[in-house]
């Protein structure tokens, strides 16, 4: 149990980059990954960026993006051993997976082929 006369107020950290987000809508299009272009960049280190791993291809049309098209599990495995290295590290201020549901699928249609199994 703890000392309760020796209890100190807990410190919310204010820095909103040490936070995990998730943006969720059911439309596409209502413009997700632009806003959180927008947000991240106004909450990251001056010389660092947001890097988007986008598993769709509407993100063209988003100006100032930094974005990197994955199409399939091999290419984000190669792309993630990339994102260890100090130099990624350097750069990118945070990784934003974009959709979710997309990696879903394509984890879910990896696993059943490379095990050949149906799921």
């Amino acid at each position: 149990m703890e000392d309760i006369f020796n209890l100190q107020p807990n410190k919310i950290p204010t820095n909103l980059g040490t936070y995990p987000m998730i943006w969720l809508s059911e439309d596409t299009g209502d413009g997700k990954s632009y806003s959180m272009n927008l947000f991240l960049n106004q909450i990251c280190e001056a010389n660092k960026k947001p890097l988007f791993i986008m598993l769709e291809d509407r993100y063209q049309m988003i100006p100032n993006i930094m974005a990197v098209r994955v199409r399939s599990i091999p290419e984000l495995m190669s792309l993630i051993a990339k994102l260890k290295t100090p130099k990624a590290k350097e750069l990118y201020s945070c990784i934003v997976i974009d959709t979710i549901d997309k990696l879903d699928s394509m984890l879910e249609n990896y696993v059943a082929t490379s095990k050949e199994v149906e799921i």
